[in-house]
């Protein structure tokens, strides 16, 4: 069997039990998914609103994704790490612009 360099295999919860066609799409969706929040900032920059934008959802998935990258640190997944920094930091850019379109007055 051959072992990708991100396969789950180095995972230690995942050795025996991924193959590494699921492990390469598991990478690839871990990389890629987290780009599902771009549409979402593009049309609050395009329409200059955040009518329809809970600040309570995006602060809990940043929330979550701290634990999930601390669980990736600690375990060295480099695919998870991607991840969670990505949805961190895009996650952070809608706070961003909640605060700046009027969301919250500081």
């Amino acid at each position: 069997m051959v072992t990708h360099p991100y396969h789950t295999a180095n995972c230690p919860e995942a050795k025996g039990k991924v193959g590494p066609t699921l492990g390469i799409l598991a990478t690839l969706a871990g990389i890629i998914g987290p780009f599902n929040i771009i549409p979402q900032i593009v049309e609050i920059f395009q329409t200059k609103s955040i009518a329809n934008v809970s600040l309570l959802t995006y602060s809990i998935v940043i929330a979550i994704q701290v634990v999930w990258l601390v669980y990736a640190l600690k375990l060295s997944l480099r695919p998870l790490i991607i991840s969670s920094l990505v949805v961190l930091v895009l996650s952070g850019v809608i706070i961003f612009q909640f605060f700046l379109y009027g969301g919250l007055r500081v």
